[in-house]
């Protein structure tokens, strides 16, 4: 087994060819495999502090190829398939670099996005942010040829424009940290979300609900529950859809309808009034899943790409069954979280948070008499209800979540890392966290 003085050598040498020939690709790619490969072993066993200095080691060897080989003072970065390969990685990583840049948090550096077909999650989708980037190059022979600058999976690009560990003016944060600052900047100025649908996408995307038995004039919540994908090293995510099903009636019963987003390999609906399970019907597309991200009266989601889309159009987002150690940062949003039992007592929230559970995605890494508590199907429906119902919140739900706030600052600042994100909490289940239930 090789020992870790044994990889740092080997990483310290590998770096040393590479700033002699930048252009030796298999470097290149031996740099990038290691970095990334290391880097998610840190993240899936929790070890987050471990995984934000892998990614910055990342963002370090770029940097140097491009002052040794002078790249540096060429006047336009690029985002490649880092900003692009997931639809949470292109709805986050652009509305991060989009509102940075306005707001004067990173240069205002002319940057192209390197958008290969086999890499974006959503073409449609990548076209509302079109208009915000200078250009995008969707041609693979040109993506090809603008690899060593632009980067690409399993090889980094020397003027790449990183977005899992982001420099702010003159400081490194994880990408929840910068998300958050940024976020916090860009509502304390007052902007708007940087996107809204377009008439064109509204007008097809109704037609389409009333195709599939929509009554005009119907308001919908869009519902995504993740489950095994192409990711299964964040099985942690995954939940049962059955849980859900409590929600869904609460929502029909107030008059609303439900879409199903997703894909085919995913558990099928029951047939059930007033649900479309958009997933398994036919003419799926990339243009109808934007638009009802975009178009609903709010979502309830679980921890995946599709909460990131609908922030970025600010529609509403119930965040279920969410990791304590990411919490959102949009005032629109409201969460609840995982929680964990060891050995058959549930752990306190400050506890878990400050011994890495809340940031394990796969529950293979937890030690022995660790488990993963999913939120119940009563605390998902009562979640829904409160947002629908919008009862103002009591002195006690108001003492309750600034205590919440109290045990993340006081855990991550003591991790060395900033608070990721205030987005609400759900109050019945706040209270039930905070009476030690």
């Amino acid at each position: 087994m090789i020992t870790q003085a044994q990889l740092t050598d080997n990483l310290a040498g590998a770096e040393a060819v590479l700033l002699k020939e930048p252009d030796n690709a298999q470097v290149r790619q031996f740099l990038w495999q290691a970095y990334w490969g290391l880097a998610d072993m840190y993240y899936n066993r929790g070890d987050f502090d471990g995984h934000v200095a892998l990614l910055n080691s990342v963002v370090d060897v770029s940097d140097r190829v491009a002052q040794q080989t002078g790249l540096s003072e060429y006047p336009t970065r690029f985002i490649s398939w880092e900003g692009t390969c997931g639809l949470g990685h292109l709805a986050q990583g652009l509305d991060m670099h989009v509102k940075a840049r306005q707001l004067g948090l990173i240069p205002n550096t002319p940057t192209v996005i390197l958008a290969h077909p086999d890499v974006v999650a959503n073409k449609h989708y990548l076209g509302y942010w079109a208009k915000h980037f200078d250009a995008v190059i969707d041609n693979p022979a040109a993506i090809e040829t603008l690899k060593p600058l632009g980067g690409a999976r399993d090889y980094f690009g020397a003027l790449e424009t990183h977005y899992v560990a982001t420099r702010l003016n003159d400081r490194r944060l994880a990408y929840c940290e910068a998300a958050w600052e940024i976020q916090k900047e860009w509502d304390a100025q007052g902007n708007p979300f940087l996107l809204q649908l377009t008439a064109d996408d509204m007008v097809r995307g109704c037609d389409a609900l009333k195709q599939a038995g929509m009554p005009p004039g119907s308001w919908f919540a869009v519902l995504h529950v993740r489950e095994s994908n192409n990711w299964d090293h964040a099985t942690g995510r995954n939940v049962a859809l059955s849980d859900y099903f409590p929600a869904i009636a609460a929502i029909v019963e107030r008059g609303g309808w439900v879409v199903r987003v997703g894909n085919p390999s995913m558990t099928p609906l029951p047939r059930l009034p007033h649900v479309l399970d958009y997933a398994h019907l036919p003419g799926r597309s990339d243009w109808m899943d934007t638009f009802l991200l975009g178009a609903a009266k709010f979502a309830l989601c679980t921890q995946s790409g599709p909460a990131e889309v609908t922030a970025s159009f600010g529609v509403p987002t119930l965040l279920t069954n969410w990791q304590f150690g990411f919490r959102h940062g949009y005032r629109t949003d409201v969460s609840i979280f995982k929680r964990y039992r060891v050995n058959g007592r549930v752990m306190p929230m400050e506890q878990a948070l400050a011994q890495r559970f809340a940031f394990i995605e796969t529950p293979g890494m937890f030690v022995p008499g660790v488990e993963v508590l999913s939120n119940t199907p009563e605390e998902i429906k009562e979640l829904v209800e409160e947002w629908l119902d919008a009862a103002p919140a009591s002195d006690a739900d108001k003492a309750r979540a600034l205590e919440l706030d109290t045990i993340q600052a006081r855990v991550m600042t003591g991790h060395k890392h900033t608070p990721n994100g205030y987005c609400r909490v759900g109050r019945k289940w706040l209270e039930k966290v905070m009476a030690g239930e």
